[in-house]
């Protein structure tokens, strides 16, 4: 049997190793900049860098460069992570591309280690002041709208796709090669193609965008609802059913989205563009389309109702008694969606002013007391007269009161509220 020769085979390894590894991960040191990161070499020379001008609070600023955002960021072995306002992404310090996006239900202040080996500490700016939350890469993160505490509703994936159609298609496809979670760069060079006449580059784009992995949820109904209005049915069809399947993958619930103003950052374009110029087309059946995408996406939404039953009048006045009849039902369960939450919130309410009243009894109850005893101790002092004299445990008892009848009686709530359909239906095309 031949002997082997374990030194030429580590000498082997090494040698393989060496030369497959990734060129400039060890000279690569990453540091901050205004809206992105970039990745210097050992001589402080530029490898790359990546900035997005959706870190700013409004693109008024980004131009003017006023109020750059602050950018947290962690080298975790050959990978990197950095923030972008609630966004989290990811990539390979091997070539600064980003692989892996998570937006977080408020903004993020900072990231570190983890205590958990592979877990990251992302500290976020909330309401109620910072919050460390232990994430590991890989995992769904906690979205938005499943917080009440973190008021933050905004696409920079869309807004850096925007800045890039301004300069040129020639950014755009930078964008597309640079960042593989923002789906608005193959869509809007899908756009720019077929403004341009050229079907195969728009097809070409328009693959490449429904072959796309690692798109937030929020990114990929409103992808669909720009690719509606370019009249790619089916395809804006399949972007939206992955959208609401990624949704309910992070628990989120349609009754978590009757923000109006969440969902017009959602649908802005359907909304505002899109669906007046089909009802002032007269396109009936394009209009239900786009109407059922909103839908779909918050059939709960804050004044949808009112809105549904006016198209339902559209759609009978065309002809479309079915669409009519199905618009109705939508209105309807709206509306007494609605009208639930205000319900429960009236409930609250009640209980509120039920302490208050019990706060108010228990206080009067405990002055007569008060009173009662001071009358009684005249009396057995031979003093005539029905004044009270009170004595200082008296006075104590009754301080003690009044700060638990306050305590108590909690805040005052709203008055109580229709709970009719035919009342809310009424109501609402009164409105």
């Amino acid at each position: 049997m031949r002997r082997i020769n374990w030194l030429g085979l580590s000498l082997l390894a090494i040698f393989t190793a060496l030369l497959w590894a990734p060129a400039g991960v060890a000279a690569c040191e990453l540091e901050a900049r205004p809206g992105g990161v970039a990745c210097n070499g050992e001589e402080g020379q530029e490898i790359w860098a990546i900035h997005h001008p959706g870190a700013w609070s409004t693109l008024t600023r980004y131009q003017e460069g006023e109020d750059p955002p602050d950018v947290a960021f962690l080298v975790v072995g050959d990978e990197f992570f950095y923030s972008v306002r609630g966004d989290l992404v990811g990539g390979r310090l091997v070539d600064g591309v980003i692989r892996s996006r998570v937006r977080f239900p408020a903004l993020i202040s900072g990231l570190a280690r983890g205590d958990q080996e592979g877990a990251l500490a992302v500290e976020l700016k909330t309401n109620s002041g910072p919050l460390m939350v232990r994430y590991r890469p890989g995992d769904p993160g906690p979205a938005q709208w499943t917080w009440d505490d973190g008021g933050f509703v905004r696409l920079t994936t869309k807004r850096d796709a925007q800045v890039a159609q301004v300069r040129g298609p020639d950014a755009l496809r930078e964008g597309v090669e640079r960042d593989r979670t923002n789906p608005y760069f193959s869509l809007f060079l899908v756009e720019e193609a077929l403004n341009g006449g050229d079907e195969a580059e728009a097809r070409h784009y328009l693959e490449a965008l429904l072959n796309m992995e690692g798109v937030l949820w929020e990114d990929l109904v409103t992808a669909g609802s720009l690719l509606l209005g370019l009249g790619f049915t089916d395809e804006a069809e399949v972007l939206m059913e992955r959208g609401l399947e990624a949704r309910l993958a992070l628990g989120l619930t349609p009754e978590r989205m009757y923000s109006v103003v969440g969902v017009m950052v959602l649908m802005r374009d359907l909304l505002l563009n899109q669906l007046p110029t089909m009802v002032k087309a007269g396109d009936r059946e394009g209009a239900h389309l786009g109407m059922d995408f909103l839908f779909r996406v918050a059939p709960f939404v804050e004044g949808g109702g009112a809105v549904w039953l006016d198209f339902a009048d559209w759609q009978e006045e065309g002809g479309e008694r079915d669409l009519a009849e199905l618009w109705r039902v939508r209105a309807e369960e709206n509306l007494l969606r609605a009208d639930q939450r205000k319900y429960g919130e009236t409930r609250r309410s009640n209980r509120a002013n039920f302490r208050m009243y019990v706060s108010f009894v228990f206080l009067v109850f405990l002055v007569f007391i008060i009173s009662l005893r001071g009358v009684l101790r005249r009396r057995e002092k031979g003093n005539g007269g029905l004044l009270p004299e009170p004595s200082l445990l008296d006075g104590a008892l009754f301080l003690l009161a009044l700060v638990l009848a306050t305590v108590m009686s909690g805040r005052k709530g709203s008055p109580n509220g229709e709970g009719h359909r035919r009342v809310l239906i009424r109501e609402a095309r009164a409105g």
